[in-house]
């Protein structure tokens, strides 16, 4: 109801929040996957210096930290912000689609489905663990507590890890780092103040022009007219649009059966055949690529903007709109 003003105080909140968010996220490793509207959607990997159980045990560790220091939340006028969480634990497939101009990148696998039904589970300030991720962390930690719930997963009350988890992880090399006043590596997004200013994040100012039109494509088209024309101080607009809600359960099946990365054949599969198992993996990636390009260029043509292709808690969907900037 406040129109552009509040729009932008929405978006400094929010921008501060996760911000706080994805400092604690840095701090034990994860690696932000996406942001599905107010969730984030955060993986854990296991190297070969780092087992299964302790990428799991340092995802709950985590999601305790962001509850116990960051929910509730107070922000002004009285309003608190509160978390909820949910882990999952499993081989997941990482899946890019799209067209020439515009593409998504999400994960699939049976991770996110049991992901869902335990994040459903959750209430404001609580955390749940599926069956199979309770087990590695009860056998990883030095002290685990938590209450069973349905579906066989776990409401988890108190965990403690064998050895401090924060600052120890090796740090992924294809984000680049710095040190901080310790000598402690430091991924380069933490050292962002405010995401509402791009003043703070130089790598983003740069010349775009030495993006390469396979880059542009992962990136918002509003986005990137808006830095093109130097506008990147108004990206927190108000304006009225209709927005699109597309679930596709059909296809998010694909993903809650076999569809890991070592399912994927080269080959291209007979997509006229209707004997083939919607459990194959490449069938599964032809059918949400075909899907991709016929709504893609459809919203597209119609001058309207893809906003996402993901899949979180809701299962996969896709998200469009029309009447955003630069779209008639």
């Amino acid at each position: 109801n406040s129109g552009t003003a509040g729009t932008e105080a929405v978006a400094t909140v929010t921008n501060e929040y996760f911000t706080q968010i994805l400092s604690v996220i840095f701090d034990y490793g994860g690696d932000v996957d996406s942001f599905a509207g107010d969730a984030v959607l955060v993986t854990f990997e296991e190297n070969s210096t780092t087992a299964r159980s302790d990428a799991a045990t340092r995802a709950v560790c985590c999601a305790q930290k962001l509850l116990t220091s960051l929910s509730p939340h107070k922000v002004k006028d009285g309003l608190e912000l509160r978390l909820h969480a949910a882990v999952s634990v499993g081989e997941a497939a990482a899946i890019v689609v799209g067209t020439e101009f515009r593409v998504q990148t999400f994960m699939l696998g049976k991770p996110l489905d049991q992901l869902r039904i335990a994040h459903a589970q959750s209430n404001p300030g609580e955390c749940v663990a599926t069956s199979r991720a309770w087990a590695l962390v009860a056998g990883c930690a030095r002290e685990a507590r938590g209450s069973h719930i349905s579906d066989g997963h776990v409401l988890v009350d108190h965990v403690v890890p064998r050895t401090v988890l924060t600052g120890t992880v090796k740090q992924n090399p294809r984000r680049p780092t710095s040190t901080d006043a310790n000598g402690k590596p430091v991924p380069q997004m933490r050292q962002m103040r405010r995401i509402g200013s791009l003043s703070h994040f130089p790598y983003l100012t740069a010349d775009l022009e030495q993006i390469t039109p396979q880059l542009r494509a992962f990136v918002p088209p509003i986005v990137y007219e808006s830095l093109s024309l130097h506008l990147e101080h108004y990206l927190p607009e108000h304006r009225v649009v209709t927005v699109g809600f597309v679930n596709l359960p059909y296809l998010q099946d694909f993903g809650a059966l076999d569809l890991v990365p070592g399912a994927i054949a080269a080959e291209k599969p007979d997509l006229s055949s209707r004997r083939r198992s919607r459990a194959e993996g490449p069938l599964g990636i032809h059918r949400l690529q075909r899907c991709a390009v016929t709504a893609f260029t459809c919203i597209f043509d119609r001058q309207g903007f893809v906003r996402q292709m993901t899949c979180d808690e809701k299962g996969l969907v896709l998200i469009y709109a029309f009447g955003c900037p630069g779209r008639p």
